[in-house]
């Protein structure tokens, strides 16, 4: 029991809540940090809405190490991962101590792989009509007009309520 209480007391969780810009969903942060020589900080997400915790974002918890001599004087577990300076975007972006950690609200956002994106280029390039592709959150769309040789990408996001609710672009890099 000794032993058991022991760990408990040194494994405690912290919580923070961050409300978006434009307050329509909170994130809230589980979080706690061991120390053993170097300090490792665990965080666990839920994507919540009016302030109440919500749906556990399952497979995106962060794990970051900080060696006993890199770790920066007076930094805390909010510190470390960049809570205080987040991007809001359809995601939310922290820069970490380790690099930039991005936490997907919604699963529909989760990161698609290059060879998708570049087929998506590639008919972009070619004129196709039509080719959809949805990445974090905003969905891309090939247009073009036969009758005038104009060719274009539709982007739009969140039904038109994201951080870019709706405009066009003449390309793709």
């Amino acid at each position: 029991m000794l032993i058991h209480a022991f760990m408990v007391w040194l494994a405690y969780y912290s919580y923070t809540k961050m409300d978006s810009p434009h307050n329509q969903q909170s994130l809230v942060i589980e979080h706690r940090h061991f120390t053993l020589g170097e300090t490792t900080y665990f965080y666990n997400f839920y994507k919540t809405k009016f302030g109440f915790i919500g749906k556990f974002l399952d497979e995106q918890s962060v794990e970051i190490m900080v060696q006993g001599t890199e770790h920066p004087v007076g930094f805390g577990a909010e510190d470390i991962l960049g809570i205080n300076n987040p991007l809001w975007l359809t995601i939310v972006c922290f820069q970490s101590w380790q690099g930039i950690k991005d936490v997907y609200l919604n699963l529909s956002h989760l990161p698609i792989n290059t060879e998708d994106i570049e087929n998506f280029i590639d008919k972009a390039a070619s004129k196709t009509n039509g080719e959809l592709i949805t990445i974090n959150g905003n969905q891309l769309e090939t247009r073009y007009d036969e009758l005038s040789g104009q060719s274009w990408i539709n982007v739009t996001s969140d039904n038109d309520e994201g951080t870019i609710p709706r405009q066009q672009c003449s390309r793709i890099v």
